[in-house]
C-alpha cells in the first residue's frame, strides 16, 4: 500500500496491468534512444497517448485520485520519450489528426481550474507541470511543434493566464518551475507562431503586466542580494563555530537561490517581450514608455546578468545563449539610436533559427 502501488487492486491484477506499470516505472530522461525509438516503432508510444486520451474523456475520472495519478504516470514517460527526440516528438504532435494535443491542452485548462478551486491541489499541480514539460519538449528548437500547439484557439492567452494567476494558489516551491515552463512556452510561440504574436503585439494592458513582473521580480533580486550582504556584514567580526558558519553559508546560499530564481525570471519575461517587439518598433516604443525611466537599460542590466550565469552555470543550451545575445543587441539599439535599431533588426542577426531556451533536464529544474 506504498507508493504508486496503492492504487493497485490486488483483486483484478492482469498481466497487461502489471505491464502498464512496468512501462510506467521508465521514468528517466536518460533512457537511450534506442529504447525510445523501440517504443514508438512497436506502438508503445501508441498505447500511452491512448490510455491519456482515453482517461481524459470524463471528468469524473479526473476527479479520482487513482486515475490522475495514472494520467501524469503516463505523461511523464511521454514526456520521457520525447526529450530531445525529435523524430518522437513529430510523432506525438501529429498523432490522429493533433487528438493527443488537444487532449493535453483540455487537461490543462482543467489542471488550471482546480489548482484555484481545490484545497488540495498538488496532484494537479504534478499532473500540470508533466504536460507542460511535454508541450516544452515539443516546442524547443521546433518550428513544427510551436506552429502544432498554437493553432489551437485560445491555448497562448491560457499560458499567460496562468502566469499572472496561478502562482498566489501554489506553494512557493512550485512557483518558479511553474514560470518557467510557462515563460519558455510563450517564447517559444510568440517566437514561430505569426498570427500570435502579432496578435500579442497588439496587446498593451498584456505588455503592462509583463512589465510588472518584471519590475517586481528585479525588485525581489535586489532585495535579496542585500539581505544576503547583510548576511554576511552581520557575522564580519564574530569568531564562529563549526556549526554556526554551517548554518551561516546554508542563509546565504538560500538568499543567492532565491536572487537567482528572481533573476531568471525577469529575464524570460525580457525574452518574452523581445521576441514580441523585435520587429515592431510601434509595440517597441509602448513598452519603453512602460519601463522605469523609459528605458531599456534595466531589461540590458537583466540579460548580461542571464548571460553571465549561465556561463558559470551551464543553464542555457548554446543556442539559448545567442538567443540572449540578440535580443539583448536589439534593446541596446533601442537605447542608443533609432537608426541603430532599424539596421539591427533588419539584418539577419536580429532573427532567431531556434527555440530553445533554458535546459529542462534533472540537472537544471
Amino acid at each position: 500500500q506504498k507508493g504508486y502501488g496503492k492504487y493497485l487492486k490486488l483483486s483484478d491484477l492482469t498481466a497487461g496491468r502489471l505491464s502498464m506499470e512496468a512501462l510506467l516505472g521508465l521514468t528517466s530522461k536518460r533512457a537511450g534512444d534506442w529504447f525510445k525509438e523501440e517504443l514508438r516503432i512497436l506502438k508503445g508510444c501508441d498505447f500511452l497517448m491512448n490510455t491519456i486520451i482515453n482517461l481524459c474523456e470524463s471528468e469524473t475520472d479526473l476527479n479520482d485520485e487513482g486515475q490522475l495519478n495514472k494520467i501524469d504516470r503516463t505523461l511523464r514517460v511521454v514526456e520521457n520519450v520525447t526529450f530531445m527526440n525529435e523524430e518522437n516528438q513529430k510523432y506525438i504532435i501529429t498523432y490522429k489528426s493533433g487528438l493527443f494535443i488537444e487532449t493535453c491542452i483540455k487537461l490543462i485548462k482543467f489542471c488550471k481550474n482546480s489548482v484555484i478551486t481545490s484545497l488540495d491541489s498538488a496532484s494537479f499541480l504534478s499532473t500540470l507541470l508533466s504536460v507542460l514539460r511535454i508541450f516544452t519538449n515539443l516546442t524547443s528548437e521546433s518550428a513544427s511543434g510551436c506552429l502544432a500547439i498554437g493553432s489551437f484557439s485560445g491555448v497562448f492567452d491560457l499560458l499567460l493566464e496562468m502566469v499572472f494567476e496561478l502562482p498566489s494558489f501554489i506553494v512557493p516551491d512550485s512557483r518558479f518551475e511553474l514560470l518557467i515552463l510557462l515563460l519558455c512556452l510563450c517564447i517559444n510561440l510568440v517566437e514561430f507562431c505569426d498570427v500570435i504574436r502579432e496578435s500579442f503585439v497588439k496587446r498593451n494592458a498584456m505588455f503592462q503586466r509583463l512589465i510588472d513582473i518584471f519590475i517586481e521580480r528585479t525588485n525581489e533580486a535586489q532585495k535579496t542580494e542585500q539581505q544576503a550582504d547583510d548576511l554576511l556584514e552581520s557575522h564580519e567580526n564574530q569568531t564562529l563555530t563549526e556549526a554556526m558558519q554551517d548554518s551561516l553559508l546554508n542563509q546565504v546560499l538560500a538568499k543567492s537561490g532565491k536572487h537567482m530564481e528572481h533573476c531568471i525570471i525577469a529575464a524570460c519575461v525580457c525574452l518574452l517581450i523581445g521576441c514580441g517587439i523585435k520587429e515592431n518598433r510601434k509595440a517597441m516604443d509602448v513598452v519603453k514608455e512602460q519601463l522605469p525611466e523609459a528605458s531599456f537599460d534595466s531589461m540590458v542590466d537583466v540579460l548580461i546578468k542571464l548571460k553571465e550565469f549561465a556561463h558559470l552555470a551551464d543553464i542555457m543550451t548554446p543556442s539559448g545563449v545567442k538567443r540572449v545575445e540578440k535580443i539583448l543587441a536589439v534593446f541596446t539599439s533601442l537605447n542608443t539610436s533609432s537608426i541603430n535599431c532599424e539596421n539591427s533588426l533588419l539584418s539577419s542577426d536580429a532573427t532567431f533559427d531556434d527555440s530553445s531556451f533554458i535546459k529542462t533536464d534533472d540537472d537544471v529544474l
